[in-house]
Protein backbone atom coordinates (compact mmCIF):
# COMPACT_ATOMS: atom_id res chain seq x y z
CA UNK A 1 0.00 0.00 0.00
CA UNK A 2 1.32 3.47 -0.88
CA UNK A 3 2.26 5.64 2.14
CA UNK A 4 1.56 9.38 2.47
CA UNK A 5 5.11 10.40 1.50
CA UNK A 6 5.03 8.33 -1.71
CA UNK A 7 1.59 9.70 -2.54
CA UNK A 8 2.76 13.29 -2.05
CA UNK A 9 5.81 12.66 -4.23
CA UNK A 10 3.68 11.25 -7.06
CA UNK A 11 1.23 14.16 -6.77
CA UNK A 12 4.15 16.57 -7.05
CA UNK A 13 5.38 14.70 -10.13
CA UNK A 14 1.95 15.01 -11.74
CA UNK A 15 2.06 18.78 -11.26
CA UNK A 16 5.71 19.05 -12.34
CA UNK A 17 5.61 17.00 -15.55
CA UNK A 18 4.79 18.65 -18.86
CA UNK A 19 3.84 17.37 -22.31
CA UNK A 20 7.41 16.74 -23.45
CA UNK A 21 10.72 15.56 -22.04
CA UNK A 22 12.45 18.90 -22.67
CA UNK A 23 9.67 20.91 -21.02
CA UNK A 24 9.67 18.64 -17.96
CA UNK A 25 13.44 18.90 -17.48
CA UNK A 26 13.23 22.68 -17.86
CA UNK A 27 10.45 22.80 -15.27
CA UNK A 28 12.49 20.72 -12.81
CA UNK A 29 15.45 23.08 -13.18
CA UNK A 30 13.15 26.07 -12.56
CA UNK A 31 11.59 24.47 -9.48
CA UNK A 32 14.88 23.36 -7.91
CA UNK A 33 16.49 26.81 -8.42
CA UNK A 34 20.04 25.58 -7.98
CA UNK A 35 19.28 23.23 -5.09
CA UNK A 36 21.22 20.14 -6.21
CA UNK A 37 19.62 17.80 -3.68
CA UNK A 38 16.10 18.83 -4.70
CA UNK A 39 17.02 18.67 -8.39
CA UNK A 40 18.39 15.13 -8.06
CA UNK A 41 15.31 14.06 -6.09
CA UNK A 42 12.92 15.49 -8.69
CA UNK A 43 14.89 14.05 -11.61
CA UNK A 44 14.97 10.58 -10.05
CA UNK A 45 11.24 10.78 -9.37
CA UNK A 46 10.59 11.83 -12.96
CA UNK A 47 12.74 9.12 -14.53
CA UNK A 48 11.15 6.47 -12.34
CA UNK A 49 7.59 7.69 -13.03
CA UNK A 50 7.37 9.48 -16.41
CA UNK A 51 3.87 10.40 -17.51
CA UNK A 52 2.40 8.61 -20.51
CA UNK A 53 3.09 11.50 -22.89
CA UNK A 54 6.82 11.55 -22.09
CA UNK A 55 6.92 7.73 -22.04
CA UNK A 56 5.47 7.55 -25.56
CA UNK A 57 7.71 10.39 -26.77
CA UNK A 58 10.82 8.53 -25.60
CA UNK A 59 9.56 5.24 -27.02
CA UNK A 60 8.89 6.90 -30.35
CA UNK A 61 12.53 7.96 -30.71
CA UNK A 62 13.83 4.55 -29.60
CA UNK A 63 11.51 2.80 -32.05
CA UNK A 64 12.80 5.02 -34.87
CA UNK A 65 16.35 3.95 -34.06
CA UNK A 66 15.30 0.29 -33.93
CA UNK A 67 13.48 0.54 -37.28
CA UNK A 68 16.47 2.25 -38.91
CA UNK A 69 18.69 -0.65 -37.81
CA UNK A 70 16.75 -3.39 -39.61
CA UNK A 71 18.84 -5.42 -42.04
CA UNK A 72 16.53 -4.53 -44.94
CA UNK A 73 17.86 -0.96 -44.67
CA UNK A 74 21.53 -1.81 -45.20
CA UNK A 75 24.10 -3.38 -47.52
CA UNK A 76 27.26 -5.33 -46.67
CA UNK A 77 29.67 -2.71 -48.09
CA UNK A 78 32.76 -4.66 -47.02
CA UNK A 79 35.40 -4.01 -49.68
CA UNK A 80 32.71 -2.43 -51.89
CA UNK A 81 30.26 -5.35 -51.60
CA UNK A 82 26.68 -4.43 -52.59
CA UNK A 83 24.97 -7.59 -51.31
CA UNK A 84 22.23 -7.08 -48.70
CA UNK A 85 23.14 -7.35 -45.03
CA UNK A 86 22.23 -10.26 -42.83
CA UNK A 87 22.20 -10.10 -39.04
CA UNK A 88 25.83 -10.58 -38.04
CA UNK A 89 26.90 -11.31 -34.46
CA UNK A 90 29.31 -8.87 -32.86
CA UNK A 91 30.42 -11.76 -30.65
CA UNK A 92 30.46 -15.20 -32.25
CA UNK A 93 27.27 -17.17 -31.70
CA UNK A 94 29.11 -20.48 -32.03
CA UNK A 95 32.35 -19.74 -30.18
CA UNK A 96 31.17 -17.28 -27.51
CA UNK A 97 27.42 -17.03 -26.95
CA UNK A 98 26.69 -20.76 -27.09
CA UNK A 99 28.62 -21.29 -23.84
CA UNK A 100 26.28 -18.92 -21.98
CA UNK A 101 23.10 -20.54 -23.29
CA UNK A 102 20.75 -22.82 -21.37
CA UNK A 103 19.18 -26.01 -22.76
CA UNK A 104 16.80 -23.86 -24.83
CA UNK A 105 19.72 -21.94 -26.38
CA UNK A 106 18.82 -18.80 -24.43
CA UNK A 107 20.92 -16.31 -22.48
CA UNK A 108 20.11 -13.04 -20.72
CA UNK A 109 20.57 -9.43 -21.80
CA UNK A 110 19.56 -6.00 -20.52
CA UNK A 111 17.33 -4.00 -22.83
CA UNK A 112 15.19 -0.89 -22.63
CA UNK A 113 11.89 -1.47 -20.84
CA UNK A 114 9.73 -0.14 -23.66
CA UNK A 115 6.55 -1.52 -22.12
CA UNK A 116 6.66 0.20 -18.74
CA UNK A 117 9.47 2.77 -18.59
CA UNK A 118 12.10 3.15 -21.29
CA UNK A 119 14.32 5.21 -18.98
CA UNK A 120 15.05 1.90 -17.26
CA UNK A 121 16.30 -1.54 -18.32
CA UNK A 122 14.87 -4.99 -17.80
CA UNK A 123 16.39 -8.46 -17.98
CA UNK A 124 15.25 -10.46 -21.01
CA UNK A 125 16.05 -14.05 -21.95
CA UNK A 126 16.59 -14.45 -25.69
CA UNK A 127 17.72 -17.09 -28.11
CA UNK A 128 21.40 -16.52 -28.76
CA UNK A 129 20.77 -16.12 -32.50
CA UNK A 130 19.04 -12.83 -31.56
CA UNK A 131 21.71 -11.59 -29.15
CA UNK A 132 24.63 -9.29 -30.02
CA UNK A 133 23.48 -9.11 -33.63
CA UNK A 134 23.29 -6.18 -36.03
CA UNK A 135 22.69 -5.46 -39.70
CA UNK A 136 26.22 -6.26 -40.78
CA UNK A 137 27.84 -8.26 -43.55
CA UNK A 138 26.33 -10.32 -46.33
CA UNK A 139 26.21 -14.06 -45.72
CA UNK A 140 29.37 -14.67 -47.78
CA UNK A 141 31.55 -12.18 -45.91
CA UNK A 142 30.00 -12.92 -42.52
CA UNK A 143 31.04 -16.55 -42.82
CA UNK A 144 34.26 -16.12 -44.77
CA UNK A 145 35.96 -13.31 -42.86
CA UNK A 146 35.56 -14.62 -39.34
CA UNK A 147 36.19 -18.36 -39.45
CA UNK A 148 39.10 -17.94 -37.06
CA UNK A 149 37.12 -16.25 -34.27
CA UNK A 150 34.13 -18.55 -34.88
CA UNK A 151 36.31 -21.53 -33.94
CA UNK A 152 35.46 -22.60 -30.36
CA UNK A 153 38.53 -22.74 -28.16
CA UNK A 154 40.65 -20.55 -30.44
CA UNK A 155 43.15 -18.67 -28.29
CA UNK A 156 42.97 -14.88 -28.26
CA UNK A 157 46.05 -13.52 -30.01
CA UNK A 158 46.93 -10.53 -32.21
CA UNK A 159 45.18 -11.93 -35.30
CA UNK A 160 42.07 -12.78 -33.28
CA UNK A 161 41.96 -9.30 -31.73
CA UNK A 162 42.27 -7.55 -35.10
CA UNK A 163 39.48 -9.66 -36.63
CA UNK A 164 37.28 -9.05 -33.60
CA UNK A 165 38.03 -5.32 -33.85
CA UNK A 166 37.04 -5.40 -37.54
CA UNK A 167 33.63 -6.81 -36.69
CA UNK A 168 33.18 -4.41 -33.78
CA UNK A 169 34.17 -1.55 -36.06
CA UNK A 170 31.49 -2.60 -38.52
CA UNK A 171 28.94 -2.45 -35.68
CA UNK A 172 30.29 0.93 -34.55
CA UNK A 173 29.92 2.34 -38.07
CA UNK A 174 26.37 1.02 -38.34
CA UNK A 175 25.34 2.60 -35.02
CA UNK A 176 26.81 5.88 -36.23
CA UNK A 177 24.98 5.67 -39.57
CA UNK A 178 21.68 4.81 -37.85
CA UNK A 179 21.95 7.93 -35.69
CA UNK A 180 22.82 9.98 -38.78
CA UNK A 181 19.86 8.62 -40.73
CA UNK A 182 17.39 9.37 -37.93
CA UNK A 183 18.86 12.85 -37.43
CA UNK A 184 18.40 13.62 -41.14
CA UNK A 185 14.79 12.43 -41.01
CA UNK A 186 14.04 14.58 -37.96
CA UNK A 187 15.70 17.61 -39.57
CA UNK A 188 13.54 17.10 -42.67
CA UNK A 189 10.40 16.94 -40.51
CA UNK A 190 11.36 20.12 -38.65
CA UNK A 191 12.00 21.94 -41.92
CA UNK A 192 8.62 20.80 -43.23
CA UNK A 193 6.89 22.16 -40.12
CA UNK A 194 8.64 25.51 -40.57
CA UNK A 195 7.25 25.71 -44.12
CA UNK A 196 3.75 24.78 -42.95
CA UNK A 197 3.48 27.23 -40.03
CA UNK A 198 2.28 30.70 -40.95
CA UNK A 199 2.47 33.76 -38.72
CA UNK A 200 3.58 32.11 -35.45
CA UNK A 201 6.98 33.80 -35.34
CA UNK A 202 7.95 32.53 -31.87
CA UNK A 203 7.25 28.91 -32.83
CA UNK A 204 9.09 29.30 -36.13
CA UNK A 205 12.13 30.78 -34.33
CA UNK A 206 12.26 27.82 -31.95
CA UNK A 207 11.93 25.31 -34.78
CA UNK A 208 14.60 27.10 -36.81
CA UNK A 209 17.00 26.92 -33.86
CA UNK A 210 16.34 23.18 -33.57
CA UNK A 211 16.83 22.74 -37.32
CA UNK A 212 20.15 24.60 -37.22
CA UNK A 213 21.36 22.42 -34.34
CA UNK A 214 20.45 19.25 -36.24
CA UNK A 215 22.12 20.51 -39.42
CA UNK A 216 25.40 21.16 -37.59
CA UNK A 217 25.21 17.76 -35.89
CA UNK A 218 24.57 16.10 -39.26
CA UNK A 219 27.55 17.88 -40.80
CA UNK A 220 29.79 16.70 -37.95
CA UNK A 221 28.49 13.12 -38.16
CA UNK A 222 29.03 12.99 -41.93
CA UNK A 223 32.65 14.06 -41.44
CA UNK A 224 33.05 11.43 -38.72
CA UNK A 225 31.50 8.75 -40.96
CA UNK A 226 34.17 9.29 -43.58
CA UNK A 227 36.95 9.03 -40.98
CA UNK A 228 35.47 5.79 -39.64
CA UNK A 229 35.31 4.27 -43.14
CA UNK A 230 38.96 5.15 -43.76
CA UNK A 231 39.95 3.51 -40.48
CA UNK A 232 37.91 0.38 -41.24
CA UNK A 233 39.59 0.02 -44.64
CA UNK A 234 43.05 0.48 -43.10
CA UNK A 235 42.23 -2.13 -40.49
CA UNK A 236 41.17 -4.60 -43.18
CA UNK A 237 44.31 -3.96 -45.26
CA UNK A 238 46.45 -4.54 -42.18
CA UNK A 239 44.72 -7.87 -41.54
CA UNK A 240 45.27 -9.00 -45.13
CA UNK A 241 48.97 -8.05 -45.04
CA UNK A 242 49.40 -9.27 -41.45
CA UNK A 243 50.59 -5.77 -40.60
CA UNK A 244 48.16 -5.28 -37.75
CA UNK A 245 47.20 -1.76 -36.69
CA UNK A 246 45.36 -2.89 -33.56
CA UNK A 247 47.36 -3.58 -30.42
CA UNK A 248 45.95 -4.93 -27.17
CA UNK A 249 46.51 -5.93 -23.60
CA UNK A 250 44.70 -8.30 -21.30
CA UNK A 251 43.00 -6.96 -18.19
CA UNK A 252 42.81 -9.25 -15.14
CA UNK A 253 39.43 -10.98 -14.88
CA UNK A 254 38.43 -14.07 -12.90
CA UNK A 255 34.74 -14.39 -13.72
CA UNK A 256 33.19 -16.53 -16.45
CA UNK A 257 29.50 -16.53 -17.37
CA UNK A 258 29.24 -13.07 -18.90
CA UNK A 259 30.53 -11.44 -22.10
CA UNK A 260 30.69 -7.89 -23.44
CA UNK A 261 31.82 -5.94 -26.49
CA UNK A 262 31.92 -2.22 -27.17
CA UNK A 263 33.94 0.14 -29.34
CA UNK A 264 34.37 3.84 -28.71
CA UNK A 265 36.23 6.90 -29.94
CA UNK A 266 38.49 9.21 -27.97
CA UNK A 267 39.53 12.61 -29.35
CA UNK A 268 42.96 13.51 -27.94
CA UNK A 269 42.82 17.05 -26.53
CA UNK A 270 46.18 18.36 -27.72
CA UNK A 271 46.64 16.64 -31.08
CA UNK A 272 42.90 16.21 -31.82
CA UNK A 273 43.68 12.68 -33.00
CA UNK A 274 40.75 10.29 -33.24
CA UNK A 275 41.65 7.08 -31.39
CA UNK A 276 39.48 3.98 -31.77
CA UNK A 277 39.35 1.67 -28.76
CA UNK A 278 37.73 -1.73 -28.31
CA UNK A 279 36.78 -3.55 -25.13
CA UNK A 280 35.57 -7.12 -25.28
CA UNK A 281 35.29 -10.03 -22.88
CA UNK A 282 34.90 -13.66 -23.90
CA UNK A 283 35.31 -17.03 -22.19
CA UNK A 284 37.81 -19.30 -23.96
CA UNK A 285 38.28 -22.90 -22.82
CA UNK A 286 36.35 -22.03 -19.66
CA UNK A 287 38.76 -19.19 -18.90
CA UNK A 288 37.73 -15.50 -18.89
CA UNK A 289 39.60 -13.19 -21.28
CA UNK A 290 39.08 -9.42 -21.01
CA UNK A 291 40.72 -7.30 -23.71
CA UNK A 292 41.36 -3.60 -24.25
CA UNK A 293 42.49 -3.02 -27.85
CA UNK A 294 43.33 0.20 -29.68
CA UNK A 295 44.58 1.80 -32.88
CA UNK A 296 48.36 1.76 -32.53
CA UNK A 297 49.00 4.16 -35.42
CA UNK A 298 48.20 7.29 -33.38
CA UNK A 299 50.74 9.25 -31.39
CA UNK A 300 48.60 9.34 -28.24
CA UNK A 301 48.37 5.54 -28.14
CA UNK A 302 52.15 5.35 -27.70
CA UNK A 303 51.95 6.86 -24.22
CA UNK A 304 51.76 4.48 -21.29
CA UNK A 305 48.94 6.47 -19.68
CA UNK A 306 46.76 5.58 -22.68
CA UNK A 307 46.10 2.19 -21.09
CA UNK A 308 42.76 2.13 -19.33
CA UNK A 309 42.21 0.78 -15.84
CA UNK A 310 39.84 -2.00 -14.82
CA UNK A 311 37.71 0.70 -13.17
CA UNK A 312 37.32 2.44 -16.54
CA UNK A 313 36.36 -0.88 -18.11
CA UNK A 314 33.58 -1.30 -15.54
CA UNK A 315 32.41 2.26 -16.18
CA UNK A 316 32.28 1.55 -19.92
CA UNK A 317 30.32 -1.65 -19.34
CA UNK A 318 27.75 0.03 -17.10
CA UNK A 319 27.28 2.93 -19.52
CA UNK A 320 26.72 0.41 -22.34
CA UNK A 321 24.98 -2.35 -20.41
CA UNK A 322 22.78 -3.33 -23.36
CA UNK A 323 25.99 -4.90 -24.76
CA UNK A 324 26.31 -7.29 -21.79
CA UNK A 325 25.24 -10.94 -22.09
CA UNK A 326 24.82 -13.24 -19.08
CA UNK A 327 24.36 -16.90 -18.38
CA UNK A 328 21.58 -17.80 -15.95
CA UNK A 329 24.21 -19.32 -13.69
CA UNK A 330 26.10 -16.02 -13.43
CA UNK A 331 22.95 -14.05 -12.58
CA UNK A 332 22.10 -16.54 -9.84
CA UNK A 333 25.35 -15.64 -8.07
CA UNK A 334 24.29 -11.98 -7.74
CA UNK A 335 22.35 -10.41 -4.88
CA UNK A 336 18.87 -9.11 -5.73
CA UNK A 337 19.87 -5.55 -4.83
CA UNK A 338 22.82 -5.74 -7.24
CA UNK A 339 20.59 -7.04 -10.03
CA UNK A 340 18.21 -4.15 -9.40
CA UNK A 341 21.05 -1.63 -9.69
CA UNK A 342 21.76 -2.93 -13.18
CA UNK A 343 18.30 -1.73 -14.26
CA UNK A 344 19.26 1.95 -13.86
CA UNK A 345 20.36 4.01 -16.85
CA UNK A 346 23.81 5.20 -15.81
CA UNK A 347 23.76 8.06 -18.32
CA UNK A 348 20.91 9.47 -16.18
CA UNK A 349 21.88 8.60 -12.61
CA UNK A 350 25.66 8.91 -13.01
CA UNK A 351 26.40 6.23 -10.42
CA UNK A 352 29.60 5.46 -12.33
CA UNK A 353 31.22 8.53 -10.77
CA UNK A 354 30.84 6.91 -7.35
CA UNK A 355 34.03 4.91 -6.52
CA UNK A 356 32.11 2.61 -4.17
CA UNK A 357 29.63 1.77 -6.94
CA UNK A 358 32.46 0.99 -9.37
CA UNK A 359 34.25 -1.10 -6.74
CA UNK A 360 31.08 -3.13 -6.15
CA UNK A 361 30.67 -4.04 -9.81
CA UNK A 362 34.38 -4.59 -10.27
CA UNK A 363 34.11 -7.29 -7.60
CA UNK A 364 31.00 -8.72 -9.25
CA UNK A 365 32.35 -8.87 -12.81
CA UNK A 366 36.09 -9.28 -12.37
CA UNK A 367 36.80 -10.79 -8.95
CA UNK A 368 35.31 -13.12 -6.38
CA UNK A 369 32.80 -11.41 -4.10
CA UNK A 370 33.93 -11.18 -0.49
CA UNK A 371 30.68 -10.90 1.43
CA UNK A 372 27.75 -8.63 0.69
CA UNK A 373 28.86 -5.20 -0.50
CA UNK A 374 25.32 -3.93 -0.94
Amino acid sequence: MMDDEQSQTLNMLDVMQRDSYVETISNILDISQGNEVLKDLLLRGFYQNPNRVVHHENNSLLNRLIAAGKKSEWLCEHDGCTNPSIYSHELSERAVLSYLADDNHKAFILQRNLKNNSFEFSFEDKHIRNISNFAGYCSIHDEGLFKLIDDPGREVDLEYVNLQALKMMKRHMLDHEITLKVAKNIATEINKKIDEIKGAEQIITGLQESFDIFQQAIKDMESSSEALRVFYNNLWVGIQLREYIIDYRKIPCNKTGWVFSHSFEVIEEESHERILSFIFKVDVNQQPVLIHAWDNTTLASKHEDFYISSEKVIECMLLNKEKLVFSLGFLKTMEITHLERLLDDESIYNNVKNPVFIFLFKKIFLDELEGDLG
